[in-house]
């Protein structure tokens, strides 16, 4: 063996010894067959559902665009890119989050793990962790392996005696009941082991094992020093509140922050969104038709992506609306949610449409009247597969498949929910028909003083309308929060 030479140490030739990552990763599905990592590289790296992206995860709780890692010499940030599943670290949502070695990160139902890169020092010290907290660690520098030679035995120095004033008092095999104890590096993780040599508690994530004399063991990854498991116990909580126990936060929950804002602006494209339909069906000419179909483009996409943004929002238990978004992408932002609406429309009621259709060219009225239930069932099944669809982030959740058995699974609560969005189309219904009534002319009036006041009651109720649907969406959004293990959508 050359002695000037300097080979590295690995699991095989020492035991106690732990190869350092040389990048950040992101171990996906840890301990299962089905695990793989994502070795993060300098500057941005998006990850989601999409194949434009730096590390495509292709699962359906994941967005298209899902999030984003920022590696820089300040650390490794985490950033949500407004995902409909949410980001986690240590099940907490976030939004924003500096990640720290051994967090559990979950995009969607994608379970992750964090590592930080940690670039050896040459010539490193290589530790053998102490059977027992007094026993001093013994440090075998590199150099020094080197200069054994190979065909002489290695003789492992036998453990020096353990003071029985430090000796553990408790048996590896007993577990220590601790109560509320939370782990020191994950604070909303309550604690599995403790370490005897440094006194701080940790969870799964942050012990290493390590076998010494034939027995595998917990050690800290701070001291090195041995662990003992423990159980800790939540402190008594309230149950989490049910479907029904919510529902009455749905009428609060759009005056929360500056909401009261938020429902003006929409208010304004909610009666933007009536004046096109306005002129889309009374514009004789092209001109207007085509301004009128237009602004059903522009306002009524923008808006189907808002509504979608409530639920999404709702579904990671945010407590306020969300901003208005700006338009940087017309496809992305306008266009494709105004074709999702219009699919998702023609998916529910074309059967009954075509039922009318064939009716008005075969003159059979009994066609026409079969259309009634026929339009009743598209109305079932329409707010469930709106649910499906932004919640998956794809057109295809409205597969009857998908549909039909999710409101089997939540009878009772999807009941609930279609009498309240019924109640609430209804009201709104009612006002449309009340102020077509009270102002027949509509904008063609000639009097100026009628034409103020029914723009004045036309923006209050178009107020009172926008309202009423964030309220629908805060229902559907509290419908997949409280019952999404019974849908089960994310595990399919």
């Amino acid at each position: 063996m050359d002695n000037d030479s300097t080979p590295a140490l690995c699991n095989a030739c020492d035991p106690y010894h732990d190869h350092p990552s040389m990048t950040n990763r992101l171990l996906v599905n840890p301990g299962t067959p089905q695990a793989w990592e994502i070795p993060l590289k300098s500057g941005v790296n998006r990850i989601g559902r999409g194949e434009d992206n730096d590390f495509q995860v292709n699962h359906a709780s994941v967005s298209t665009h899902h999030c984003e890692v920022v590696v820089s010499s300040a650390g490794v940030l985490l950033k949500d890119l407004g995902s409909t599943n949410g980001t986690f670290v240590n099940r907490a949502p976030v939004r924003e989050a500096l990640l720290q070695s051994g967090q559990h990160v979950q995009l969607g139902g994608v379970d992750m793990v964090f590592e930080a890169a940690r670039v050896p020092a040459e010539d490193a010290p290589i530790i053998i962790p102490s059977a027992a907290p007094a026993r001093p660690a013994v440090a075998i520098r590199l150099a020094t392996v080197q200069k054994v030679a190979a065909s002489e035995p290695i003789a492992e120095p036998p453990p020096p005696p353990v003071p029985a004033s430090t000796a553990v008092s408790v048996a590896p095999a007993e577990v220590r009941d601790v109560g509320a104890v939370y782990c020191k590096f994950h604070p909303k993780t309550l604690a599995r082991y403790l370490c005897e040599s440094c006194q701080k508690s940790y969870c799964d994530m942050c012990v290493i094992t390590r076998t010494v004399g034939a027995v595998p063991g917990k050690y800290c990854r701070t001291c090195g020093g041995p662990c003992v498991a423990v159980r800790a116990h939540l402190p008594h909580t309230a149950a989490p509140k049910g479907f029904f126990a919510r529902l009455p936060e749905a009428f609060v929950y759009p005056f929360r922050g500056n909401g009261f804002l938020l429902l003006v602006a929409g208010s304004f494209l909610y009666f933007l969104l009536q004046v096109g339909q306005y002129m889309l069906v009374n514009s004789r000419g092209t001109r207007g038709i085509l301004i009128g179909l237009i602004i059903q483009i522009f306002v009524g996409g923008y808006l189907f992506a808002y509504v979608q943004a409530v639920v999404q929002t709702t579904a990671v238990e945010d407590r306020e609306l969300p901003q208005l978004a700006g338009v940087s992408n017309f496809w992305e932002d306008v266009l494709l949610p105004f074709l999702q609406m219009l699919g998702l429309g023609l998916t529910c009621f074309s059967p009954a449409i075509l039922l009318l259709v064939v009716a008005m060219a075969a003159g059979q009225p009994a066609l026409a009247i079969a259309a009634i239930p026929v339009f009743v069932l598209g109305f079932i099944y329409l707010p469930m597969a709106f649910l499906a669809v932004v919640i998956l982030d794809t057109l295809k959740a409205v597969n009857p498949l998908v549909i039909v058995p999710s409101i089997l699974r939540v009878p009772l609560a999807y009941l609930v929910t279609l009498v309240l969005l019924a109640t609430v189309y209804g009201i709104r219904a009612l006002g449309d028909i009340v102020m077509a009534v009270v102002f027949e002319e509509g904008f063609s009036t000639k009097s100026m003083t009628k034409l103020f006041l029914m723009l004045i009651l036309k923006a209050v109720w178009c107020f009172a309308g926008f309202y009423l649907i964030i309220v629908t969406m805060r229902f559907l959004g509290l419908l997949y929060v409280t019952k999404k293990q019974k849908l089960g959508w994310l595990h399919r």
